[in-house]
């Protein structure tokens, strides 16, 4: 018989976007379901008895492309990327160029947020991010924000970091056009990395 103590085993594989959690009993129903409603994820609750306990497995997945807050790549109807049209190589090139056009007000980072389904309290594990940076191009606009995780793997905001600074130091040295750089990150950021810097 297993212990109504019992603690729930998670293992989260966010590569497909499923949460399985393994079986726990009956007494910790009631705090999944209130954990439920923090989370942008499907719920489906399976019953199953076992001796004189019952045994419920919860498996959680992703609802479909308008819930990103756990995933390393943007919703393209949200975020499909935006630049600064007029910007030079040699604009981004100068230092300090990120710096001083960097300006994200309060309420677009809400509206962040709020479409992309992320709870406040888990907006320390992420951040909102550029898709396409500010070092090459990328723009403020609503269009090119999107709420990046630290923590999600392989692919995160660090690993992305990594990208842009290559991608920057290889624009300015006359390496890679600056548009098409702009271009490959908003398509896919992380197959630009692979061909860029292979893998994380």
């Amino acid at each position: 018989m297993i212990p109504r103590q019992y603690s729930v085993s998670a293992k989260l594989n966010r590569a497909n976007g499923v949460v399985q959690v393994d079986y726990f009993s009956q007494a910790l129903v009631g705090n999944v379901l209130r954990l439920r409603r923090n989370l942008p994820l499907a719920l489906t609750v399976l019953i199953a008895r076992h001796s004189a306990v019952t045994l419920v497995g919860v498996l959680l997945t992703t609802l479909p492309v308008d819930s990103q807050a756990v995933t390393w790549l943007p919703n393209p109807q949200f975020t499909p990327g935006a630049v600064f049209p007029s910007v030079t190589r040699e604009q981004v090139c100068t230092p300090g160029y990120a710096k001083s056009v960097r300006h994200v007000s309060g309420k677009v980072k809400a509206i962040v947020y709020r479409e992309y389904q992320v709870p406040k309290s888990v907006h320390s594990q992420g951040e909102v991010d550029h898709l396409i940076p500010l070092e090459l191009g990328g723009s403020n606009d609503r269009k090119n924000l999107w709420f990046e995780p630290y923590d999600t793997q392989p692919w995160n905001a660090h690993v992305k970091d990594r990208l842009e600074a290559a991608s920057h130091a290889a624009v300015c040295r006359g390496e890679l056009s600056l548009r098409a750089v702009q271009a490959a990150i908003a398509r896919d950021w992380t197959a630009a990395y692979r061909q860029r810097l292979r893998q994380p």
